[in-house]
């Protein structure tokens, strides 16, 4: 009688602790849709220059147009066909040690997630698959959206109503 009563209490606090977890994820104010902005770039958790950059190349994604670096001692801008990654470092530091702050794409063959939203992508659809993804608190027009997930600001600029561009910003902490 004993074995069964302690049987018992374990499936009833085992089904509590399911349903606790699934109500959770459900209504969770703030859902993720990608887990991971940066891996098609081949960056993962290292936004180092000295790893990006080759990585790009070495994917041939887009074609180097050759805009190498700006006029400042910390920026750097690194532009290929369809994407532009900035890159920012200590005055002092070489290149190969500048971050990866931000990532600008206008490329048609760059999607995020199992929906695939991407260049084309309609402004009602962005709003759909992002629903219950917490909004950026930035101010900014009808011609674009602003969203936050985990650490990465992800903004969608739209030209008729159709997503043109993508702006991913890292947190490197």
């Amino acid at each position: 009688m004993r074995k069964d009563a302690i049987i018992s209490i374990v499936i009833v606090v085992c089904i509590m602790v399911g349903v606790g977890w699934a109500v959770y994820k459900h209504y969770h104010p703030y859902k993720v849709y990608e887990t991971d902005y940066y891996s098609y770039f081949g960056m993962g958790d290292c936004h180092l220059y000295k790893s990006v950059v080759p990585n790009i190349k070495a994917k041939h994604i887009g074609s180097d147009i050759g805009q190498p670096e700006s006029t400042g001692f910390t920026d750097i801008t690194e532009n290929f066909e369809g994407y532009s990654f900035y890159f920012s470092k200590n005055n002092d530091a070489p290149k190969e040690k500048a971050l990866c702050l931000s990532v600008t794409v206008t490329d048609p063959n760059y999607r995020l997630g199992k929906y695939e939203v991407g260049m084309g992508s309609t402004k009602e659809f962005v709003e759909k698959v992002y629903k219950g993804v917490r909004k950026s608190p930035d101010k900014y027009g009808d011609d674009e959206l602003r969203y936050i997930e985990k650490f990465i600001h992800i903004h969608f600029k739209f030209k008729d109503n159709r997503v043109s561009e993508i702006f991913l910003l890292t947190s490197v902490s």
